[in-house]
């Protein structure tokens, strides 16, 4: 278990977070290795596939420029998931009276994410990205269950549990192998 966690660490340094990506470099997206990759061309575009990105720009030297397309292609791959999974699990919270939140996604050092019952509101870490789906849905599962239980007890984690009979595998698995990579 050690070599294999210190083999993880060894992977993940170094160009592990989504500032200054060099083409070729990598960072964890949806739980997988992503390749970046920065091509001169005309026509500003970005294409991705399984395992790469490759950002097409006018200037492969305007590092300003690159980390603004990647930042915007990421921020909105990060919406469309989050949004798309807030919409898969809101049947279960409308039978619970709660409405459909506004999902906004910053960066955030400490936090998945986060919950503002009043303005009916859930925040997700737009770094969230980098873990597998199960790992994603329970985050937003956890987020939508404050807007029903506002403190975390035993009524939160007996709703939880209820409909993510397997919540506590997926929060280790949050824990021990992508808050490592961030």
């Amino acid at each position: 278990w050690i070599g294999k966690q210190l083999e993880k660490y060894i992977k993940s340094s170094g160009y592990n977070n989504l500032l200054d990506l060099k083409s070729g470099s990598s960072t964890q997206f949806l739980g997988k290795d992503l390749r970046v990759y920065w091509v001169q061309s005309i026509k500003e575009k970005i294409v991705q596939d399984e395992k790469s990105v490759t950002i097409y720009l006018n200037d492969v030297e305007n590092k300003a420029r690159e980390n603004s397309l990647f930042e915007n292609w990421w921020r909105k791959q990060a919406e469309e998931i989050y949004v798309k999974l807030v919409n898969q699990f809101m049947p279960i919270f409308a039978r619970h009276g709660v409405n459909k939140p506004q999902v906004a996604i910053r960066k955030m050092k400490t936090l998945w994410g986060s919950c503002s019952k009043h303005l009916n509101k859930i925040t997700l870490n737009e770094y969230l990205l980098k873990a597998d789906i199960r790992c994603i849905e329970y985050v937003v599962f956890h987020e939508l269950t404050h807007l029903i239980y506002n403190a975390h007890n035993k009524n939160f984690y007996n709703f939880l549990t209820i409909y993510m009979p397997d919540w506590k595998e997926r929060k280790q698995r949050l824990d021990l192998e992508v808050v490592q990579g961030l």
